[in-house]
């Protein structure tokens, strides 16, 4: 039987995966609005294809926006947690 090559994803290739803003949203699970505030305070970038149509982002930018929680800043309820 010949062996048939798999295509790589976009995570397994250099070329940077694109989120609609609705995508971006998603990862980030913030709002539309939530993520247009982030563009225009320059906390993210968006881009376009020639300049025209949908807003796009770059899922590693999304992603960098993400920190680390230390253990000694938890809160002993935590956010949305059950309580004892």
């Amino acid at each position: 039987m010949p062996r048939v090559e798999r295509t790589k994803t976009m995570s397994e290739t250099n070329t940077p995966e694109l989120l609609t803003l609705d995508e971006a949203g998603a990862l980030l699970r913030k709002g539309r609005r939530t993520v247009y505030r982030y563009l225009k305070e320059g906390r993210i970038k968006g881009y376009q294809v020639a300049g025209k149509g949908r807003m796009l982002f770059k899922r590693e930018e999304l992603l960098a926006l993400l920190t680390p929680v230390e253990p000694d800043t938890i809160e002993a309820a935590g956010e949305g947690g059950d309580e004892e």
